[in-house]
């Protein structure tokens, strides 16, 4: 996955953190959401931006929340999306802290959505540093192009200086 498609996740998912009915969002519930094969890659950029994303939830919004979707409420769509019951019921008891994040700022159980206010802050953080990365390396393109434009002289100078004296 190149750059421009890491922050266009990280958007997307920084989306549903902020406007999602449950503040609490689980790894598998992103990539049923995002279409994407493995909760690995999604797992490696949500903790590359820590500064957005709280890790885990409090055990006791888990195990209520886990409760509700048991007795069949709250059940977000990849746990829908199981044929069989008895596969949902043990895919919720088997939710762990470790399987699950929110956003920074919604810091309480049951936290309502985020304002637009917070949910735009985010999405320009995203691309002031998607901007910052990219004038980076087109700065270190440029730096290797002077380089290479000076090798080139001073082969040239060689090689005519060589012919010259031969």
């Amino acid at each position: 996955m190149n750059e421009l498609e890491q922050f266009g996740r990280v958007s997307a998912i920084w989306i549903m953190a902020c406007n999602d009915e449950n503040s609490l969002i689980t790894y598998e519930g992103l990539r049923h959401r995002l279409n994407i094969e493995s909760t690995e890659s999604l797992r490696e950029l949500v903790l590359a931006h820590s500064e957005l994303f709280r890790l885990g939830a409090n055990s006791r919004q888990l195990r209520e929340w886990k409760e509700r979707m048991l007795l069949g409420r709250g059940r977000p769509s990849w746990v829908k999306s199981i044929p069989e019951e008895s596969e949902r019921l043990t895919r919720i008891e088997a939710l762990s802290q470790n399987d699950m994040f929110r956003s920074r700022f919604r810091t309480r159980a049951n936290s309502p959505k985020s304002d637009v206010e917070i949910l735009k802050w985010g999405l320009e953080y995203l691309e002031r540093q998607r901007k910052a990365r990219a004038e980076a390396v087109d700065a270190s393109v440029k730096s290797w192009q002077i380089w290479l434009v000076l090798a080139v002289g001073i082969l040239g100078l060689v090689v005519q200086l060589a012919i010259a004296f031969s």
